[in-house]
C-alpha cells in the first residue's frame, strides 16, 4: 500500500516527522468522510463518495498506475477516453468506500439486505460449518462484502487482509472490518495460520487478483501476469474446494453474493505443480470474466502487467490523441 494516499508523497516521504503529520491529516480527513457517509442514507452516501473520489482520485499519483492498467484493458482508446474511465473507476472506489462506512448497518441487516446464490455443486460445502474450503475473490464491485457470506451461511471463516500503511487510517478501517463477522489476520506470515484453519475444517478467504513478484505467469485479461498460486496450493494441500465468490449490487441497497463452481485441475492425475498451474490459470480466467463485465468497477490501482506492455499501450493511447 502507498505510504500516503492523497497528499504529495514525493515531497514528504523523506521526512519522517512530516510523513507522520501527513498520516494524521489523511487519517482525520478519512475519519470525517467515513463519519459523514455513515450518517447519510446509503444511496446518498454512495453518490457523495462517488463525486468526491471521482474528483480527487485523478489528482493523486495513483492516477498514473490506473491509466497504465486501463490502457492495457482498453487498447483501442485514447488518453482522453482512458482519463474518463479513470474518473469513473475512482468514483466506484468511492461507492465501495461508502459501503464500507455503512458496513455496521449492512451486517446487522444482512438477512434483509444480503442474498447468497451458490452453484449447486458447492451448496453443501457452504452450508456445512465443518467443511473446509478456500474462498477467493477479486477486487471487483463490492468485493469487501463477499466476507459477509460467512455470517449469512453460518460458518467460521478466516480472512487475509493487507493493512493500510497509514496507521490512522488502518485503525479506522479495521474497526469497520470487524463487522464482517470473520477472523481477520494480516497478510504477512499468514500461511501457517491458514493451513491450521483448513486442517480444523474452517473456511478461509483471499483476494488474489494482484500481481505477486515471482508468481506463476498466467494470463489475466489476455496478458500474462505474475500470479499468486497460493489459493490452488492451499486447496490441493488440504483436499478442499477452491471456490470463487463475488458480490453484486442490487436495487434498494441490497447485495447478492455469488459462489461459483469450484476450480478443478484439467488433469486430476497430473503432478501437484501442474495442477497448481492449471487451477491458477482457470481462476485467473474467472477474474478476467468478472473484470470484463464491469471494467470500470475493478480496483486496479497498482501495477499488474509487465512495464514493457504498459509503455507500449500508453504510447499507443497518446498517439490516438494526436
Amino acid at each position: 500500500m502507498a505510504k500516503l494516499y492523497f497528499l504529495p508523497r514525493a515531497a514528504l516521504k523523506e521526512h519522517s516527522r512530516v510523513l507522520r503529520l501527513g498520516w494524521r491529516i489523511e487519517g482525520w480527513l478519512t475519519g470525517a468522510l467515513l463519519g459523514l457517509l455513515a450518517r447519510l442514507p446509503l444511496a446518498r452516501a454512495r453518490a457523495l463518495a462517488r463525486r468526491v473520489l471521482g474528483a480527487l482520485g485523478p489528482r493523486t499519483g495513483i492516477q498514473t498506475k490506473l491509466l497504465r492498467n486501463l490502457a492495457i484493458l482498453h487498447p483501442d482508446e485514447s488518453i482522453g477516453q482512458l482519463e474518463q474511465r479513470a474518473r469513473r473507476s475512482f468514483g466506484w472506489v468511492g461507492v465501495s468506500f461508502a459501503e464500507m462506512a455503512h458496513l455496521p448497518d449492512i451486517s446487522r441487516r444482512r438477512e434483509e439486505l444480503i442474498e447468497v446464490e451458490a452453484d449447486p455443486s458447492v451448496e453443501a460445502v457452504l452450508r456445512d460449518p465443518e467443511r473446509a474450503a478456500v474462498l477467493v475473490t477479486a477486487h471487483v464491485g463490492p468485493w469487501t462484502l463477499t466476507n459477509l457470506i460467512a455470517a449469512k451461511c453460518g460458518f467460521p471463516m478466516t480472512v487475509i487482509y493487507a493493512p493500510e500503511s497509514n496507521p490512522w487510517i488502518r485503525d479506522q478501517i479495521l474497526r469497520l472490518r470487524e463487522y464482517m463477522g470473520v477472523n481477520l489476520i494480516e497478510r504477512d506470515g499468514s500461511m501457517r495460520t491458514l493451513l491450521r484453519e483448513l486442517d480444523h475444517g474452517h473456511k478461509i478467504g483471499l483476494a488474489t487478483d494482484v500481481r505477486l513478484d515471482g508468481g506463476l505467469r498466467v494470463p489475466l485479461c489476455g496478458h500474462e501476469m505474475e500470479t499468486n498460486p497460493v489459493p490452488a496450493r492451499l486447496a490441493l494441500r488440504s483436499g478442499c474446494p477452491l471456490i470463487p465468490i463475488r458480490a453484486l449490487r442490487l436495487p434498494d441497497g441490497r447485495f447478492r453474493i455469488i459462489a461459483e463452481a469450484a476450480i478443478e485441475p484439467d488433469d486430476p492425475d497430473a503432478d501437484r505443480e501442474t495442477r497448481v498451474e492449471q487451477m491458477t490459470r482457470k481462476l485467473s480466467g474467472v477474474y478476467g470474466r468478472w473484470i470484463r463485465e464491469t471494467p470500470d468497477d475493478w480496483m486496479c490501482m497498482a501495477r499488474r502487467w509487465p512495464k514493457a506492455l504498459e509503455r507500449e499501450r500508453m504510447e499507443q493511447a497518446r498517439a490516438r490523441d494526436d
